[in-house]
C-alpha cells in the first residue's frame, strides 16, 4: 500500500504480491486497487490493508479490506464536549480477481 498517513497523497494504491512460501520469494507487486475515498474534496487517510481468504465467494476473487479515516483531513482532531466523532473511521472492502495477481 502506498503511504496513506498524509492527506491528498499523490499515489494512493494497494498492491499484492504472491509466493508459494510465507517467507518468499515474492512476485513483483501488482497494483490491484486505487483508493478514491474523499471527504470535502480531499483524499482521506487510509491504512491496514488485509486479504481475507476465509471469505470465499465462489467467484475466484479475494476479499481485500482497508481502513479509512474520513475526518482526519478536514476536521480538527480536538474533542468536542469530551467526544470525538467515530463515524469517520470505517473499514472498506473490495473484491480482487485472483487472475489479476496470477492465481
Amino acid at each position: 500500500m502506498d503511504l496513506g498517513f498524509f492527506c491528498d497523497p499523490s499515489s494512493h494504491n494497494i498492491y499484492l504480491s504472491t509466493s508459494s512460501s510465507p517467507t518468499g520469494p515474492f512476485t513483483a507487486p501488482v497494483k490491484v486497487f486505487t483508493i478514491e475515498d474523499m471527504d470535502q474534496g480531499s483524499l482521506i487517510k487510509y491504512y491496514t490493508p488485509a486479504i481475507h481468504p476465509e471469505f470465499d465467494n465462489g467467484k475466484n476473487e479475494l476479499l481485500l479490506t482497508y481502513s479509512v479515516n474520513y475526518s482526519a483531513c478536514t476536521v480538527s482532531s480536538e474533542c468536542i464536549n469530551g467526544e470525538m466523532p467515530s463515524n469517520g473511521y470505517q473499514v472498506k472492502g473490495v473484491r480482487v480477481p485472483a487472475a489479476a495477481i496470477g492465481l
